[in-house]
């Protein structure tokens, strides 16, 4: 396999080039805190965050793994998982069960082999390593001693820049602001059948766009699977992006959940885009979908 990468013993790199890793069809792994095998389904064409942590059951481990538990649900689309080599850390693990992290042991080593994980540094230093969703590198980190763990929020802030949404220009946002839907909860659409606002606190990043929630909940269920909450074109209006194409801005409340796509319109005092788009839904989604496209050279949501 051919890998270019750039190394840092301590501080986060990007790689270089990549090919999709062999770990791609293997190994398998077992999560220790729950004792169930983690498909490969669950990391494969997310983000995955792999955290080697040298002594888990020390204080660093312990703090930087509760650390993660705590705050995954900010930064949304990252399949986090702790490595770990040694089998005393499996009633240690226990502790995660509901935490949303995997924790599994490789103290075969393979794992580390097939990610290079100690390429170019010591072996017993904590070390995370973050692939894209087609098995690139994204970004690494080494730390410079045993205690040297990766904080979440270095952590966040180099993965949303490093994964932003090239199109993010493009998208319905407020001036000089992130914030989707206008701190709708994206979730509430599939989940209550309309739109809930969300809270300011509860909030998660999803590369570059901010969400907000009206549940620890629904930040969860977004947080673990982004793409099946998402609104489509960018939170544009669907009939203007069927019907030529066009950014056209909409009434959050004024929408349409459709074979798991969540379609916004436009609504004023004499228009309703929901209707149009209902009486010419058959040709102007797939033209919506190619117009999104064209646009800004991004695919359209389809869970």
């Amino acid at each position: 396999m051919s890998m270019l990468r750039t190394y840092s013993r301590v501080g986060v790199v990007a790689a270089a080039a990549m090919t999709t890793p062999a770990w791609a069809q293997g190994p398998t792994l077992r999560c220790m805190a729950t004792s169930t095998e983690i498909a490969w389904s669950e990391v494969l064409g997310h983000h995955a965050a792999f955290h080697f942590v040298p002594n888990p059951t020390a204080a660093a481990g312990t703090s930087f793994a509760k650390e993660y538990a705590g705050e995954w649900p900010t930064v949304a689309g990252v399949r986090h998982v702790i490595v770990v080599s040694e089998a005393r850390a499996a009633e240690w693990a226990t502790q995660f069960r509901q935490a949303g992290i995997n924790v599994v042991d490789d103290t075969s080593g393979v794992l580390a082999a097939q990610l290079r994980a100690f390429a170019g540094g010591v072996s017993g230093v904590p070390v995370t390593i973050v692939l894209s969703p087609n098995g690139t590198e994204l970004l690494r980190r080494s730390g410079a001693s045993e205690s040297d763990t990766y904080p979440f929020k270095e952590f966040a802030a180099s993965f949303v820049e490093r994964a932003r949404l090239g199109a993010l220009r493009d998208y319905n946002l407020p001036k000089g602001s992130t914030l989707a839907l206008e701190g709708y909860d994206p979730v509430s659409y599939f989940t209550a059948g309309k739109p809930t606002k969300g809270k300011a606190e509860i909030a998660t990043n999803h590369r570059g766009v901010t969400y907000r929630f009206a549940s620890a909940e629904n930040r969860r269920l977004f947080a673990r699977s982004p793409e099946k909450y998402l609104p489509t074109y960018g939170g544009w209006c669907a009939s203007a992006m069927g019907d030529g194409g066009r950014k056209v801005g909409i009434d959050p409340t004024n929408f349409k959940v459709k074979d798991g796509r969540l379609f916004l319109f436009y609504l004023g005092t004499f228009a309703d885009a929901k209707k149009d788009w209902n009486k010419h839904e058959k040709e102007w989604e797939p033209a919506a979908d190619r117009n999104w496209k064209r646009l800004t050279n991004e695919d359209p949501i389809k869970p």
